[in-house]
């Protein structure tokens, strides 16, 4: 009797263990299957970044030729000004005056 008791003991700890092995692999398999979800999201947004980081480098390249373009303009108009202030001054032309009658 004694003996049956211990193997009863003995089939319950089994089944509870065998229940929570179970359990454990349930949700580890549900886990791995989020892991995957979240690798393809990741390698998603790194798609996404890797294209974004394009646009701005290509931005980044026109920005870049604007100011070059906004430097020679700038260059050219500091160059018209002092060549406008290097110009000597015409005398004044007399004014005729009239009198009145």
């Amino acid at each position: 009797m004694k003996k049956l008791i211990v193997m009863g003991v003995g089939i319950v700890v089994l089944i509870i263990t065998a229940g929570i092995a179970y359990q454990n692999y349930a949700y580890a398999k549900l886990a791995k299957e989020e892991v995957n979800a979240l690798k393809v999201t990741v390698q998603q947004k790194d798609m996404e970044i890797a294209k974004l980081n394009k646009d701005i480098k290509a931005k980044q390249d026109e920005l870049n030729s604007i100011k070059v373009e906004l430097n020679d303009a700038n260059k050219a108009l500091n160059d018209a000004r002092d060549s406008i202030s290097k110009v000597i001054p015409l005398p004044a032309a007399p004014v005729a005056q009239t009198v009145n009658k």
